[in-house]
């Protein structure tokens, strides 16, 4: 459904949240999901406690990074034609590679903002607490924060 993201505030494909009843896009949900403790829980692989990617058969928690790199969860992208881990998959149910999904998301427009910190506009890696687009050159530079152009 499209409206506007209570969240951050920007019109995209919203969902309500089931606990808040809140409108939220799928870059603002992800940010959360990776910061609130509540949806972490110790992996059933690697035994860290991180937020949940899936499943295994019997109910258990395996994060995103073992399933990655699980061989069995990789197929083979529609738009490359290279097997490698599902990122998502499109309108008819085919594989989307993560390299793929990302250089969409590059080419898209409605993806890209102005980064708050440099000003270009590009897409958006992340947001800081206000809800202001981060583009991926930034958020790794105020993560290392040698740059201060970043700071």
């Amino acid at each position: 459904m499209e409206g506007n993201c209570d969240v951050c505030g920007q019109r995209r494909t919203v969902h309500k949240n089931r606990k808040t009843g809140k409108a939220i896009c799928p870059n603002c949900y992800q940010m959360a999901r990776y910061r609130d403790p509540s949806t972490h829980e110790k992996c059933f692989k690697c035994d860290e406690a991180k937020p949940v990617a899936t499943r295994n058969k019997i109910g258990k928690a395996i994060c995103s990074n073992c399933y990655r790199k699980d061989p069995s969860t990789h197929k083979k992208c529609f738009e490359c034609g290279k097997v490698k881990p599902v990122h998502t998959r499109n309108k008819t149910g085919k594989a989307i590679c993560p390299n793929c999904y990302q250089m969409a998301r590059y080419q898209d427009p409605s993806t890209h903002e102005n980064c708050f910190k440099c000003g270009e506009v590009k897409p958006v890696k992340a947001r800081n607490n206000t809800g202001k687009a981060i583009c991926s050159t930034c958020y790794k530079w105020s993560k290392v924060g040698s740059c201060s152009k970043y700071k």
